[in-house]
């Protein structure tokens, strides 16, 4: 396949742009910012088109990317020769896929042509876009060689020209899905210790709680024991101190009631004694006068009868003072025996009410004490009541943890199991894709050492199952940041010509050198535009390039 020329009605910034290739290798020598990046892409869309894969967004990045700054008509055309007949291909571009336009016509006959269709690229080279971009487009700054599954397809001899991935890849991509889901998903060892040991701790906790129910229960009975057995002794019910008040009080009563009968039961005596001692003092008197009459001689029987007379009247007094007497004797002495009684009762009762008094001071203290124990079986019963239902809680609790626990290790054995069976899969599968990485990694560390050999015979580099650059050394294999920057694109370089070798079997493509060379000291440069030229004897090199000193002139 070959390339005629182009002309760019309008992309990105180029805009009336006109192109004839030759043959070989296409030198096109312009300063940056002209845009040769542009070009390279121009030529990648008349043959894939845009971008269409992916979200909207995605694809209208690239189209809005190379929209042309001036306006007008967006795109243009190529006019290549393939299989000895000569196309121009012809396209225009849309903000949306829907809106573009394909046209390709024989210039033999100048009709429009059905020998291709729109995926013009996929069935001239018969690799998809991605490939082709991997592969023969050679961007500044992004040489390293990829690898994707249609490479991996085409390497190992199995060509699908629709671009599906190698279904081996495709399977170890899914099952280490499945893996990582089985390791994200599968309950951790540490989790489940954690739940062993939370329950383990609950079963002590409610151990704990159940010791001290049952010693809050014993206690509790001995309290409600206590509480129920207290009672005041009986006589304390029958001769409460203010009851032996009352009767001290009565009897304080009577005998001042008694005192004061007596008192006036005296006055009343000496009152009615008076009179029978004046009688008998005017007796007395009258006697002696009477004696005195007689004695003088003044009148003999006078004197007598008047002595006679004042004895008599003598005699009767002193016989009612001594009535008086006697009957003042009969009612004083039941009132004395009386008080003497009273007197005897209060003492008893003074000495019974002290003894009460005692006791009561001594049942209040025991009463405080009732009402104590009352209080600390109220609040001992409060203790027991939230006992419980922490209990009962906690059983529910370790009842829901042990359920989740057994789940969780079945669940953990089960996806154990299936990681286990996955990994034996993956690794069953990557054998056997090493096994057929090894049919196209030696065609094409073969393609290589003969391209690099070319540059350096000093350098041992070797290409892994992904084509990843490795440098071969007496200490084992390093990676290849271990070259300097320039070393490394030349490699990649060089890896990107091999791989075209390998997979182009079908047609040869044009390759596209968008400056790649920038790091590339004089030496290592000069070695490369020496590949290229080798290169450009049997396909297509277009060269884009800002500086003469990188063309080798």
């Amino acid at each position: 396949m070959k390339l005629c020329s182009l002309h760019i009605e309008n992309f990105g910034k180029l805009s009336n742009y006109d192109h004839v290739f030759t043959d070989g290798l296409n030198v096109i020598k312009h300063e940056n910012s002209w845009g040769k990046t542009t070009l390279a892409t121009f030529l990648k869309a008349m043959f894939y088109g845009m971008e269409k894969k992916g979200n909207l967004k995605a694809y209208c990045a690239e189209r809005s990317k190379y929209m042309p700054w001036q306006g007008g008509v967006y795109g243009g055309s190529v006019i290549f020769e393939v299989n000895g007949k000569t196309y121009r291909v012809f396209r225009t571009f849309a903000p949306t896929p829907e809106g573009d336009r394909f046209e390709l016509i024989d210039l033999e006959t100048n009709k429009p042509s059905k020998d291709y269709s729109s995926n013009l690229g996929e069935e001239i080279f018969k690799v998809g876009r991605e490939t082709f971009a991997l592969s023969t487009f050679f961007p500044q700054g992004e040489l390293e060689g990829k690898i994707n599954d249609e490479i991996r397809s085409y390497l190992t001899g199995v060509n699908d020209i629709s671009g599906d991935v190698d279904m081996q890849s495709k399977a170890i991509k899914k099952l280490k899905g499945l893996e990582r889901e089985y390791k994200i998903t599968c309950p951790k060892t540490y989790d489940l210790i954690s739940l062993e040991d939370a329950i383990s701790d609950n079963k002590a906790q409610l151990k704990t709680l159940e010791e001290q129910r049952e010693e809050i229960k014993s206690d509790v009975a001995k309290l409600q024991e206590k509480v129920d057995n207290f009672k005041f002794p009986n006589e304390y019910e029958t001769e409460k101190p203010g009851k032996i008040g009352s009767l001290i009080s009565n009897l304080e009563q009577e005998k001042n009631e008694i005192d004061a009968k007596v008192s006036k039961t005296i006055k009343r005596a000496k009152a009615r004694r008076l009179l029978p001692i004046v009688g008998i003092t005017l007796s007395a008197a009258l006697m002696i006068v009477g004696i005195l009459i007689a004695a003088f001689a003044v009148s003999l029987v006078a004197g007598i009868v008047v002595a006679v007379a004042a004895a008599i009247a003598a005699g009767v007094g002193i016989g009612i003072l001594l009535r008086a007497k006697h009957k003042l004797g009969v009612v004083l002495v039941p009132l004395k025996n009386r008080l003497k009684q009273i007197e005897q009762k209060k003492i008893e009762l003074q000495q019974k009410y002290q003894q009460l008094a005692a006791q009561t001071e001594s049942l209040l203290e025991e009463a405080k004490v009732k009402k104590d124990l009352q209080v600390e079986l109220a609040v001992d019963n409060t203790k027991l009541e939230h006992i419980e239902k922490d209990v009962v809680r906690l059983l529910e609790k370790l009842d829901d943890q042990e359920t989740t626990l057994a789940s969780l290790k079945t669940q953990k054995e089960e996806l154990e199991e299936k990681q286990k069976i996955t990994a034996c899969v993956i690794e069953c599968l990557i054998q056997g894709q090493e096994n057929i990485s090894k049919r196209y990694v030696q065609p094409m560390q073969q393609q290589f050492n003969a391209i690099i050999s070319r540059l350096s015979g000093d350098k041992h580099i070797v290409l892994d199952s992904d084509l990843n650059v490795n440098l071969d050394t007496q200490s084992g294999l390093k990676e290849k940041e271990f070259l300097s920057t320039g070393n490394q694109d030349m490699v990649e370089i060089c890896k990107r010509f091999a791989l075209i070798k390998s997979i182009f079997k079908h047609q040869t493509p044009f390759i596209i050198l968008d400056d790649p060379f920038v790091n590339l000291d004089e030496k290592a440069l000069d070695g490369m535009l020496k590949v290229v030229k080798d290169f450009s004897n049997e396909m297509q090199i277009i060269y884009l390039v800002c500086h003469s000193s990188r063309i080798g002139e």
